[in-house]
């Protein structure tokens, strides 16, 4: 015996688009299950758009329009030290553009590195060091009295 694939016409009714108010036809079974609300793909992403926003008040992480602590804390620290920020930027800009190129550490050769400025009027004039050897310059600077730590 054999078997007849039998193949279910889908019912379609005529639709209006939320977006565009085009006539268009539309399952009924998508309409049941919440889809088929709009005429195209383009409408589709109006809808998105609308529906599914992640800016402001619709973002989960929505603090009421009041900048984070880490973001408080940043704008502080740049206020407080324009010239270091400043330095610290330049230095971020001149990698990612690259003219500036991230070395290995200069006193042990750890490719992990960090730049030590030791004159910030010459923000592009570093010397890169590992986060070890950087918090000794540091030390050291400390010590001596020099910079922000006299």
């Amino acid at each position: 015996m054999e078997k007849k694939s039998v193949m279910r016409k889908r019912k379609t009714i005529e639709a209006r688009c939320i977006i565009c108010d085009k006539v268009f036809m539309s399952r009924i079974d998508q309409l049941r299950a919440g889809r088929g609300q709009t005429c195209s793909h383009s409408c589709a992403a109006t809808l998105a758009s609308i529906t599914r926003r992640q800016d402001g008040p619709h973002n989960n992480n929505w603090k009421g329009g009041e900048p984070t602590n880490y973001r408080l804390s940043k704008r502080r620290y740049r206020a407080r030290h324009p010239e270091k920020a400043r330095a610290h930027m330049m230095v971020r800009d001149a990698i990612a553009v690259g003219i500036l190129h991230r070395e290995p550490c200069s006193i042990c050769g750890a490719l992990a590195s960090q730049a030590h400025h030791e004159d910030y009027s010459r923000p592009l004039d570093v010397n890169w060091l590992c986060k070890e050897h950087h918090e000794q310059r540091h030390i050291e600077l400390r010590k001596k009295g020099i910079g922000r730590y006299r």
